[in-house]
């Protein structure tokens, strides 16, 4: 191909190119300054496009792009993680941004073969406003149906920015603020390519600021409107950050066991010493997932749980200081005897809570091998765990002291959220279903490099806390370990990659009210397919163009 080809495709696809660096640079941890129009040049794009390999190349362009630039910590997982190469680890980053957000391929052919092939609409100004419509709810279904290995959208920088608009997460959660975002693009592009007809775009731009404007005021009605909370709580959450080498030791047999529990016990001792000074009680304390180097689930015997002699630390921790320990560990399924990804309570009493969490929500290639099941020579040619799935959203019961008599407690409703279970909305329902007060997230983000990533899953996994109005707690072995309020109000983040203790005082609701979201969480959905229905079979489609396709480059 030569120079000049080269450079003709380039400016062909350029658009294509300037949307996926739109998107990467509008996402965490970045501000969302492009968000409400950096669709426009794909679409753009795409509504030029003369056949469906240009649709598909364009769109594949743009995913991987932004793919690139919003997840380049992949990289630095891989070669962590998988302990390989540099050059191997490039390789394998290349082929993750070649088919982690094909969401962008799937919505530009499904417009494709609707608006051409089904409807046979002329792309025309006449036309316009139908395949606007098209464009952005092809795109926002693809965008929220599309299998992704990490679960992202457009909705989550709103809260990383603190904006008021977040709180409507409350009413269509951060998938509806996400198409909301999509939506908005087809009035940004009215503005930006009909700017000369000053009538047309000057509509679109008040309706935009003032769409804008509302679901902010929105915001801010609702977060006034929440009820008061009528219980509070004092937590110790705990961050040793374990070095993944001295981690992969310590769960292989080979060593620093003793040394990872007792860097826990010097810093929870800490914590205890200064809630002291400051005339607190802990009513629980939080270390993170995996924290544990020893497997500690109990065998029966005449109905008695015997535990193994490495659970005795954490239960004799847990009876000197009085109150209730959230461990993540180590365990065994009884349904398979697979190892487990485990959340243990121990509790003051002096014992571990019986039928402890096991992580239900596992990561692909880290915690199971996709098909491994099916072909289990994958598990000697990939390095992955090949972990037991836990049962699904449980609600688990913790004890608190009551006016400071260690014989008087109330109960406390807990959701146990495992690492990358945060990221699910539905997860977290099932659990606020079944009564939870407050989500409980243990995760260990180690693997993963100090700088986007960590603030990505931070607030993927703390959008729970507003969308079903409980407050979410959040351990980690390495940062960033975080407090969100039920109004969405952080409270202190702990450093990135260095020993840290938090005190945390925890003002929550008994037995909360069911959020809108949380009880209809389908009918935003279903408002888009009523609309996505009325443009399809839309009655006064116009007749065929005419025009044969014409290849370009």
């Amino acid at each position: 191909m030569s120079i000049r080809k080269i450079g003709e495709t380039y400016w062909f696809y350029q658009p294509a190119l300037i949307t996926g660096a739109l998107i990467g640079f509008s996402y965490i941890p970045f501000p969302p300054w492009a968000s409400l129009f950096a669709f426009v040049p794909l679409w753009s794009f795409w509504l030029r496009a003369k056949n469906w390999r240009q649709v598909l190349i364009g769109g594949w362009l743009a995913q991987f792009v932004l793919t690139v630039i919003g997840f380049d910590w992949v990289l630095h997982t891989i070669h962590e993680f998988g302990m390989l190469p540099w050059s191997v680890s490039a390789a394998g980053f290349v082929g993750f941004c070649s088919f982690a957000n094909l969401d962008l391929v799937i919505a530009g052919l499904v417009w494709w073969f609707l608006s051409q092939k089904l409807l046979r609409l002329e792309i025309s100004n006449r036309n316009r406003p139908a395949h606007l419509i098209l464009l952005a709810l092809c795109t926002l279904f693809a965008k929220d149906y599309y299998p992704m290995i990490f679960a992202w959208n457009y909705g989550y920088p709103l809260l990383w920015m603190h904006w008021p608009v977040a709180q409507v997460a409350e009413i269509i959660g951060f998938k509806g603020l996400s198409d909301l975002i999509i939506l908005l693009n087809g009035l940004s592009f009215i503005v930006i390519t009909q700017w000369r007809e000053k009538r047309t775009a000057g509509r679109a731009f008040i309706a935009l600021g003032a769409t804008i404007i509302f679901m902010n005021l929105a915001g801010l009605a609702l977060k006034k409107s929440l009820p008061k909370p009528d219980a509070e709580l004092n937590a110790l959450v705990v961050q040793a950050n374990i070095g993944d080498i001295d981690k992969v030791y310590a769960e292989r047999g080979w060593g620093f066991r003793d040394y990872i529990i007792s860097k826990y016990q010097q810093l929870t001792e800490q914590g205890f010493l200064e809630a002291k000074k400051r005339n607190m009680t802990i009513d629980f304390v939080v270390w993170p997932e995996t924290a544990y180097p020893y497997e500690m689930d109990q065998r029966m015997w005449d109905r008695e749980p015997i535990y193994p002699p490495a659970a005795r630390p954490l239960i004799n921790l847990a009876k000197s200081w009085s109150t209730q320990f959230l461990v993540g560990g180590y365990g065994y399924s009884p349904k398979d005897n697979k190892p487990t990804n485990t959340f243990y309570i121990a509790q003051s009493s002096g014992d571990i809570q019986r039928n402890p969490y096991y992580k239900t929500i596992l990561l692909a290639f880290g915690e199971y091998i996709p098909f491994g099941d099916y072909f289990p020579k994958l598990y000697q040619w990939i390095p992955a765990g090949d972990f037991s799935r836990g049962p699904g959203p449980v609600v688990k019961v913790v004890p608190l002291v009551k006016n400071d008599h260690v014989t008087d407690f109330t109960d406390l409703k807990i959701g146990p959220i495992i690492c990358y279970e945060g990221l699910f909305a539905s997860f977290a329902r099932g659990e606020a279903n079944k009564g939870a007060e407050i989500f409980v997230n243990l995760t260990n983000d180690s693997w993963y490099g100090d700088w986007q990533e960590p603030y990505q899953h931070l607030y993927e996994t703390l959008g729970r806390a507003v969308e079903f109005r409980r407050p979410f707690v959040r351990s980690t072995n390495s940062g960033i370990s975080e407090v969100m309020l039920a109004d969405g109000t952080t409270l202190n983040p702990s450093p990135i990659y260095k020993e840290w203790y938090g005190i945390y005082r925890i003002p929550y609701r008994t037995n909360p009210a069911p959020t809108f979201y949380q009880r209809f969480p389908w009918l935003l959905h279903a408002l888009f397919m009523f609309l996505f229905a009325a443009v399809v079979f839309r009655r006064d489609n116009p007749s065929p163009k005419g025009t044969a396709d014409e290849d370009q480059p």
